[in-house]
């Protein structure tokens, strides 16, 4: 796999926010040469917005890092995929959506 000609790359991790007691789960993207320099840049971005969500009185901690997603298209574009993951699980589909995704409530901000 050649990144140079597939430069970027797609971060998914998970904060908690101390004041408003949610989970917050974000996809960043970055520009990189390599999973390696992904990953500094994605720490680099970590400290970052822990530091400006403290200093606008809406704390944060990193909870995980869960993975970054080598994305394989040189141009961004509409339509250009930016996150995929597969899971093989027991059940229905409708089992898996409820115990993926329905279960927490979804934090609105107004």
């Amino acid at each position: 796999m050649n990144t140079h000609e597939q430069p970027w790359f797609v971060a998914k991790t998970v904060y908690y926010n101390k004041k408003l007691d949610v989970y917050e789960e974000r996809l960043v993207l970055h520009r990189a040469t390599s999973f390696d320099e992904a990953w500094k840049k994605n720490d680099e971005e970590i400290d970052a917005y822990c530091k400006a969500q403290n200093e606008i009185d809406s704390p944060v901690e990193l909870v995980k890092t869960i993975e970054i997603y080598h994305l394989f298209d040189a141009k961004l574009q509409s339509g250009t995929e930016l996150f995929s993951s597969m899971r093989r699980v027991q059940g229905s589909r409708s089992t898996y959506i409820k115990n993926a995704y329905e279960k927490g409530m979804n934090y609105k901000i107004a």
